[in-house]
């Protein structure tokens, strides 16, 4: 009797590392992972593949905004900078959006509607087909649309359970189940943002490429889209 019990646990031990040697995916499985993970800590460097620029990003914390809605602070480093720029991120109705922590007055985008600038720039439990407005309240922003595109291939690995949001036919940032942000694609063009390293909810994914500044012509920095980073990342 006691050899069969050993046997059996042998067996069941045997299956169980073959399952988990044959699971490629870098991402975790859990099924009820959301597709934008946020935890102070988390990491992220982004790759420009049209010529190897990096961005760099990290969460530093929480503060509370005007109303008392708590969002989190991310530092972005672009290229070689040294002193970060801030911007603040949140997750509201479903959504992971970008935020002011006061109301904006600025009467060239004043929205009455949509009195924080929110940006909802991607659904944490996404369906094929979904869609949603970019920036609510502002009839000429554009829509997203969410499309399953199972696998995305970056420098810090080959993530599935990926989703496409796309804008038209300008963009689409892809997230991964229980990772987050792990690229952004242009339909109509070669080049793209690849992450090359990830630290979420202290796993780590790749890692971290030198940091390089845009292409230099000339003497300027090739200026990148300011309305294709408002875009990816809800920056204004």
């Amino acid at each position: 009797m006691c050899s069969k019990k050993i046997i059996l646990s042998v067996l069941i031990f045997s299956i169980y590392n073959l399952l988990i040697s044959c699971s490629e995916s870098v991402e975790p499985t859990k099924s009820a992972l959301s597709y934008v993970p946020i935890t102070v800590g988390d990491e992220r460097q982004i790759v420009f593949t049209e010529d190897s620029s990096t961005i760099f990003y990290e969460v530093t914390g929480t503060v509370n905004r005007s109303d008392g809605m708590e969002v989190y602070k991310y530092s972005w480093y672009y290229g070689t900078d040294t002193i970060p720029n801030i911007e603040y991120y949140g997750i509201k109705d479903g959504f992971f959006i970008s935020t002011k922590l006061d109301t904006v007055r600025d009467s060239s985008y004043y929205l009455p509607s949509n009195p924080y600038f929110e940006q909802k720039l991607a659904k944490l439990y996404p369906n094929n087909g979904d869609t949603w407005q970019s920036i609510p309240g502002d009839s000429s922003s554009l829509y997203f649309i969410a499309q399953d595109i199972g696998t995305q291939h970056t420098f810090a690995g080959t993530f599935n359970n990926c989703y496409g949001y796309r804008l038209d036919n300008i963009i689409s940032a892809n997230y991964s189940k229980g990772i987050g942000h792990i690229a952004s694609t242009f339909p109509s063009y070669s080049f793209a943002y690849l992450s090359s390293y990830i630290k979420v909810n202290n796993r780590v994914y790749g890692s971290k490429m030198p940091a390089k500044d845009p292409t230099i012509v000339g003497n300027q920095f090739k200026k990148r889209d300011l309305r294709l980073l408002s875009i990816l990342f809800g920056q204004k």
